[in-house]
């Protein structure tokens, strides 16, 4: 009898005591949840927002370059381009700036630059053509010797007198004029073509004087 209550009594302390209640196990793995910094997430939007900007910006300047012309010397209002002074490169797009395709060269090459062209520029729509001449006016070629024109670099659009050499008991005439382009040298050292505009009731008798080597030109204050 003894022994049955001790069993009895054995049982109901490992009942109560011996197991591990539920509530109270331990558990197997604590998982912490990581906080994160304002700052790790604001600089991951800056980057991204960055490298889709920069990848823009590189496709759009693949996508808009092209090859254009560009001037290799110096080249002054009223003298015609040649091939030699054209060069050509790649550039992006430029608000605001027109420039000639590479492959209208041809179309660039024997026109006339209607304003100064300076080294390293682009070439615009209206920058070359052909001459104007304005109404009332007529554009005369010279041959002019050594000593018929000062030595000293004279621009298109430069104003000079045109001064007929007459004999020495008759005054010369004297024209008025505008250099259409600078004077060229003819090669052999001596002699110079450059182009005047002048009044066009006055052409014949300059053309005249200057087939006869009897014009000196003289550079007027602009």
């Amino acid at each position: 009898m003894a022994a049955f209550w001790l069993k009895l009594t054995l049982r109901r302390l490992k009942s109560k005591y011996g197991g591990t209640s539920r509530q109270h196990a331990a558990p197997d793995a604590v998982q912490l949840r990581a906080r994160r910094s304002p700052r790790m997430i604001a600089l991951g939007v800056l980057l991204t927002v960055m490298g889709g900007l920069i990848a823009a910006f590189l496709y759009t300047n693949s996508t808009t370059s092209q090859s254009v012309l560009v001037m290799s010397r110096n080249v002054q209002r009223g003298e015609v381009i040649t091939a030699g002074d054209l060069v050509i490169t790649t550039v992006g797009a430029i608000p605001g700036v027109v420039s000639t395709p590479a492959e209208k060269i041809n179309e660039i090459v024997d026109k006339t630059a209607l304003v100064d062209l300076p080294q390293g520029s682009l070439i615009g729509v209206n920058s070359v053509g052909s001459p104007v001449v304005p109404e009332g006016t007529a554009q005369v070629g010279l041959r002019l010797g050594a000593g018929r024109v000062p030595m000293y670099p004279m621009p298109a659009g430069a104003k000079v007198l045109l001064v007929e050499i007459a004999d020495e008991n008759k005054p010369g005439r004297t024209f008025k004029a505008t250099l259409v382009s600078a004077p060229k040298d003819l090669g052999d050292g001596v002699t110079l073509l450059v182009d005047v505009r002048v009044d066009q009731k006055q052409a014949p008798d300059i053309a005249a004087l200057s087939a006869h080597d009897k014009l000196a030109l003289v550079r007027q204050a602009d």
